[in-house]
């Protein structure tokens, strides 16, 4: 019996190759093939899957808000996330999102084709051995207290990364300047830092990209 599987990317490329590499097996049947988060909700709404493979990185959102998606709505289907660099960031999302793996683009069609099948079968990947060891290196560089804050003050962050003052991160996120320097200054305290450089530092290192839509 085939197993219906979902493939999402944004690139066609990448959509083509994944969908023929999984159809070249007999138990195996892509029922779907989508772009970003608005045709795999519709898709995914009128067809049954069983296991999502999604992009980690994609234009209009990111594999792990689809992932959460899935987890609400349809919460027997499994997801492999496919990402260029399998982070400790994108692993912690990954395992609080529901998905069952993550996989590197690089790896092997084989080993592609062999984890979507143990991944249909009820296998996680994400163990709690390969969590704990990821939160230890996370809490390490400074970055767990980080992936606790609230979305504003993660997209605070990023915009102190890039440079901007206090008036230009208020008017981006539609707050006053005096909230983003209280916000700042709390976040200061919370993460160890002494300085707005100190925080820039700390984003620089930080997979943002990959979490900070995980919602």
């Amino acid at each position: 019996m085939e197993v219906p599987y979902l493939v999402c990317d944004d690139h066609a490329m990448v959509r083509e190759a994944l969908t023929w590499i999984l159809n070249q097996s007999e138990d195996i049947e892509v029922v779907g093939v989508t772009t970003g988060c608005d045709d795999t909700f519709e898709l995914m709404s009128r067809t049954d899957v069983d296991v999502a493979v999604v992009d980690v990185r994609l234009v209009d959102a990111t594999g792990l808000s689809i992932a959460s998606w899935i987890q609400r709505e349809k919460p027997n289907c499994k997801v492999i996330l496919l990402t260029a660099h399998v982070s400790d960031e994108v692993l912690l999302e990954a395992s609080q999102v529901g998905a069952s793996d993550v996989l590197n683009k690089s790896a092997a069609s084989n080993e592609l084709i062999s984890r979507v099948r143990d991944v249909a079968s009820g296998i996680n990947f994400l163990t709690e051995s390969m969590l704990g060891d990821a939160r230890d290196r996370l809490n390490s560089r400074g970055v767990l207290q980080m992936m606790s804050l609230d979305a504003t003050d993660k997209q605070i962050l990023s915009l102190i990364g890039n440079g901007m003052t206090d008036k230009q991160i208020g008017e981006s996120v539609y707050l006053s300047a005096q909230t983003v320097r209280n916000r700042v200054s709390r976040m200061l305290t919370e993460l160890g830092k002494d300085n707005r450089t100190q925080l820039a530092l700390l984003v620089a290192g930080f997979d943002t990209a990959a979490v900070q839509d995980s919602v």
